[in-house]
């Protein structure tokens, strides 16, 4: 893939990725960016949003946040956070639903998940996520086999 078409991936998708933070608890020092746990991606224009179960597992909806590192335009700073209201984890898989009240992202963009059948191992694939940090981050890798 070339560079110009990661970052126009990067360009079309990063309105769709959000940062999943934990809360503070009530006396703790707050630090921008020092508990961010994982990612989330829109998947739907009504608040539902997908991220890895062992990002929100055994944490109580209210106890976390979305942010989004990018305004409607694409510039960077922080945006509003939402307070999570329902967690919905998935039985088997680590994947699961966060659904948070009062957000919309109707002029946002979603992201849609890809039939297993159009992946193979030896694909080339971009990751994209906030891994360790209030940045969003990504590269190329290689799907490999298990």
């Amino acid at each position: 893939m070339s560079l110009l078409s990661r970052r126009n991936l990067v360009r079309q998708v990063r309105p769709a990725v959000f940062m999943v933070e934990k809360m503070p608890t009530p006396g703790s020092r707050v630090v921008l960016g020092a508990n961010i746990v994982g990612t989330a991606f829109a998947i739907s224009k009504d608040g539902f949003l997908v991220t890895a179960g062992h990002v929100v597992q055994g944490t109580l909806p209210q106890n976390l946040r979305i942010m989004s590192p990018y305004g409607r335009s694409g510039e960077y700073g922080m945006g509003l956070g939402r307070t999570v209201s329902e967690i919905i984890p998935h039985p088997t898989l680590d994947i699961a639903l966060l659904r948070v009240s009062r957000f919309t992202v109707k002029d946002r963009v979603t992201v849609g998940f890809a039939a297993t059948s159009e992946i193979m191992v030896g694909d080339e694939v971009v990751l994209l996520g906030f891994a360790g940090g209030n940045e969003l981050a990504f590269c190329e890798e290689i799907l490999g086999g298990a």
